[in-house]
């Protein structure tokens, strides 16, 4: 599963694989089994990515807008804020998947 997820994903480079997934050989007392799964996230920023492109598209056109607008207490704003906090967290995303060019030492 996870290679499949690996081949899909635009993981960062200096991060990879993006899933490991461990079984415990000593369960917590009521269970029979215990797993640990990690998941590298920094594809997040390519998901986030199609989610504003289809949001813009669809709220140009205002498209299940007035599902919203006609409940009690919801604004029109709530859209604008909702991208502004979409668009942020795609910012950070891009930010950290950025190589980083660290300089090793040298021996001689």
């Amino acid at each position: 599963y996870h290679n499949r997820l690996n081949k899909r994903a635009n993981f960062i480079k200096w991060a990879l694989p993006g899933i490991k997934v461990g079984h415990c050989s000593f369960p917590a007392d009521d269970h029979s089994d215990t797993f640990l799964f990690l998941t590298n996230t920094t594809s997040m920023a390519q998901l986030f990515e199609e989610t504003l492109q289809n949001f813009n598209r669809l709220y140009l056109r205002k498209a299940h807008v007035h599902h919203y607008t006609n409940v009690d207490g919801f604004s029109i704003d709530g859209f604008t804020e909702a991208r502004e906090t979409l668009v942020d967290m795609l910012n950070k995303y891009v930010v950290c998947s950025q190589e980083i060019d660290i300089p090793r030492l040298k021996v001689v």
